[in-house]
């Protein structure tokens, strides 16, 4: 056991060093592979190798092992192992750019891996990550939110962390920033919970690009400097020098170019340190579009000249590009009209080809994936053929007395065909009489409804006249009611009064009789006074002589 450990580590060691492993055979690792007892540790340990060679593209080797490995999975009671070897045909196919191979091969690991969530959820993730290979976002997001759903459902803190990261990414293809954000907010989330702090700074890095892309650079800076202060923390010098890249360019749209030239050259030190040129290059040409912002003519010259050197023909398009873009730049702060020409075409030109590219190279990713549908088909149909030709002899025979038939036939289907053009005729004529007569109809339904509508109107009309004629019979009741009551009062009244005056009248009449029994008595005692006065008073002829005498 310990001389295969021996043996093993030093394929690996092989492997990560060079690339002299290409040429080790896949019998010779088999060999080493095969002292193992059981099936399922040769499978594990191929699965190892075969993802070792595929990072090191040694993919012909890898996809020999991966189909001995095949071979040895189909012994194992536990599908799974077999699940996971078709697992590895799809790194394998997605690293040689057939996408179509290794979907069908994930499809397959999926089918095989039904009884484990587990690995169902590593591989609708994987599923979903060829998908956005392919460009295919609506399938990607699809099979991600399956991926998520079945982590939810196991508390796959870790794997939760990945699929709403590559989610965020996938919006992020499409623009739509804010459910990236949304997505990355969640994959923050579950990586701080699962303690994966290489995710969680990769996580904090994509929300701070998309902060960037959003405009609200405060905070995208914040979620850098903790994205980059995690990378500290871990050792992940090969990724430091992309993040202060990242919080230079920030800067350098902000207009602080100093601040942009001093993270800028922070990145170029981690860049130099990791050994990534390409990218050091773009950040020493970061350094110098700062000093051409600061118009510092010197200082942008020496870092324009410090990137040339460094750029040729095998540097990326991308990279050559920045070149010439900055030297453009240069030319104008400088007003060297002749040379700003130049680096703007050569500029021009690299954009071309890298579009001619970029074409070129998907043009040829469909024909090698129709290649390989192609090729499978035709073996199909190299075993048919013989079939076919024998067939087709016999075929031939029948042929000619098909023809015969068939030309009888297309005699019988002109004839037919004419016939139906007259019914069709026909048929358009009478279509068009009833279309005719339908429009008459609804000519005359339109009438009626206008006569309805006018019925309607005046029926209306009637019911508030009825309405206002029954108001007004109403009133004339109430008034006469009213009117009734009070002549009914008036009259009570009346006959009371009546009552009252008869009363009274009665008095009077009685105090009358009073008065004059009253006034007959009074005469009648005048009379009696007077006639007593008669008695004792002389007569009025003596009065009269008296008075005269003594006048």
């Amino acid at each position: 056991m310990f001389s295969f450990r021996l043996q093993l580590a030093i394929f690996i060691i092989l492997i990560a060093q060079c690339h002299y492993f290409a040429q080790i055979k896949a019998d010779s690792i088999l060999s080493v592979i095969n002292t193992l007892s059981s099936d399922t540790s040769k499978v594990k340990k191929i699965l190892s190798v075969s993802e070792k060679l595929i990072e090191q593209n040694n993919v012909e080797l890898a996809k020999k092992l991966l189909d001995d490995g095949n071979k040895i999975s189909e012994r194992i009671t536990d599908k799974t192992y077999q699940a996971k070897v078709y697992r590895g045909y799809a790194i394998y196919y997605r690293q040689v750019k057939y996408f179509n191979k290794a979907i069908e091969s994930c499809n397959k690991a999926l089918e095989l891996s039904k009884s484990n969530e587990t690995l169902q959820g590593n591989y609708f993730h994987l599923l979903g990550s060829l998908y956005e290979n392919m460009g295919k976002s609506d399938l990607a997001i699809e099979n991600y939110f399956k991926s998520i759903r079945i982590r939810e459902k196991i508390n796959d803190y870790k794997g939760l962390g990945g699929s709403y990261n590559n989610l965020g990414n996938v919006y992020n293809g499409l623009q739509k920033t804010d459910l990236a954000i949304e997505s990355f907010d969640k994959a923050l989330e579950y990586r701080k919970k699962s303690n994966d702090l290489a995710g969680e700074a990769a996580t904090l890095n994509n929300l701070g690009l998309s902060y960037k892309e959003k405009g609200e650079f405060s905070k995208a800076i914040t979620y850098l400097e903790n994205s980059l202060e995690l990378k500290k923390k871990i050792n992940d010098t090969k990724r430091l020098g992309s993040g202060y890249t990242n919080l230079g360019t920030i800067y350098f749209r902000q207009n602080d170019f100093r601040k942009a030239r001093n993270y800028y050259a922070t990145s170029v030190y981690y860049d130099s340190k990791a050994g990534l040129a390409d990218k050091k290059v773009s950040a020493t040409l970061g350094i110098a579009r700062c000093f051409i912002q600061l118009n510092d003519k010197d200082s942008s010259n020496y870092f324009i000249k410090e990137a040339e050197g460094k750029i040729d023909n095998l540097s990326p398009l991308e990279t050559q590009n920045l070149l010439y873009s900055t030297k453009a730049e240069y030319d104008s702060l400088t007003n060297n009209l002749t040379s700003y020409i130049q680096n703007t075409r050569k500029s021009i030109a690299i954009l071309k080809q890298t579009f001619n590219e970029n074409t070129a190279k998907n043009v040829s990713d469909l024909r090698v994936t129709f290649d390989i549908e192609t090729q499978e088909k035709k073996i199909e149909l190299l075993n048919k053929t013989k079939l076919l030709q024998e067939i087709e002899l016999k075929n031939k025979a029948l042929q000619l007395t098909k023809n015969e038939q068939s030309l009888q036939l297309l005699n019988n289907e002109q004839a037919l065909n004419q016939l139906l053009m007259k019914q069709k005729n026909n048929e358009i004529i009478q279509s068009k009489l009833e279309n005719a007569s339908q429009l008459k109809d609804i000519e005359l339904l339109n009438k009626e409804k206008l006569i309805h509508l006018k019925e309607a109107e005046q029926q209306a009309k009637l019911l508030k006249q009825q309405q206002y004629i029954i108001y007004l019979f109403i009133f004339i009741g109430i008034v006469l009611v009213v009117v009734v009551f009070i002549v009914y009062k008036n009259n009570l009244q009346r006959k009371r009064f009546n009552k009252i005056i008869l009363s009274q009248k009665t008095e009077v009449e009685n105090q009358k009789n009073i008065v004059e029994e009253k006034q007959k008595e009074i005469i009648q005692s005048i009379h009696y006074a007077k006639r007593i006065q008669d008695s004792l008073l002389p007569n009025k002829t003596y009065i009269e002589r008296n008075l005269n005498k003594h006048g």
